[in-house]
């Protein structure tokens, strides 16, 4: 059965349209400038955390992570304007975070994708603000009233530069521990099967459905990994700094997108 979401528009006049879609029944919406999109689970207000982002002509796709087909379509997304709206969703913590990509490409300006190119990206980079009571029910039609002061405010708030995908843990109750591990790397993908064997090339053609990846980061912080958006594992980097992967299962035939996250053990 297809997850449902729900995505929620807002025009910026203090009324918010709620619409769930999932990857049988897509919604689409035209971009109109101004507008404001944030994502969230059915069945309470949090967002999911992990979605991927397609380009297809004009249009922004929104896969949720399992699926290969669209749950929301934002129609004209890609129209020329240098500065396209930013995909939000509140996290655990209660507060608003934007999409980022995982890749750590700069954000701040959308989503600046190529023509069917995919993009994996997490609630992650600075807090926006609170986001507790941002939806607030008026009917059974899914209209609401969008409470949060200060929305435009704080949307404007993301900084410039490459992102980070991480979010803040307390370490105790008087100090949070909010500062992120470097922006990770996979060091290198080691082909080991067939006759042709060595390091992969980013983009190159391998026969090695369980490439070798490696790389280097903090002692005890945990890495992560994403093939195509979809976590297949993951491995606390070792006393010397140094980590290495191999899928459990093997990756199908096929183009895959490797990416890795680094997690200190306080969360971020």
């Amino acid at each position: 059965m297809s997850k449902t979401i729900v995505l929620a528009v807002n025009s910026g006049e203090g009324k918010t349209r709620l619409l769930t879609a999932n990857a049988s029944k897509a919604v689409k919406v035209k971009l109109i400038d101004g507008n404001k999109y944030l994502l969230k689970n059915l069945g309470n207000d949090f967002a999911p955390e992990n979605v991927t982002l397609v380009r297809a002509g004009k249009n922004l796709l929104v896969l949720q992570e399992g699926d290969d087909q669209p749950s929301i379509i934002i129609e004209d997304y890609f129209n020329g304007n240098a500065k396209h709206p930013i995909l939000l969703g509140m996290a655990e913590d209660g507060q608003l975070y934007a999409y980022v990509p995982l890749s750590g490409e700069g954000y701040e300006s959308g989503y600046l994708v190529s023509e069917g190119e995919f993009s994996p990206v997490a609630l992650g980079g600075p807090a926006l603000g609170s986001g507790n009571g941002i939806f607030t029910s008026s009917d059974d039609n899914h209209d609401a009233l969008f409470g949060l002061l200060g929305w435009v405010a704080a949307a404007t708030a993301i900084g410039a530069g490459a992102a980070i995908a991480y979010h803040n843990r307390s370490t105790d109750d008087n100090q949070t521990d909010n500062t992120p591990p470097a922006t990770p790397a996979i060091g290198q993908a080691l082909d080991q099967t067939g006759a042709v064997t060595g390091a992969i090339q980013n983009g190159s053609v391998t026969d090695e459905t369980r490439p070798v990846l490696s790389g280097q980061g903090v002692p005890g912080d945990l890495i992560t990994v994403y093939d195509n958006g979809q976590t297949i594992g993951s491995v606390v980097i070792d006393g010397n700094g140094n980590w290495t992967f191999t899928p459990d299962t093997a990756l199908g035939e096929g183009s895959h997108q490797l990416v890795v996250t680094e997690t200190d053990p306080s969360g971020n």
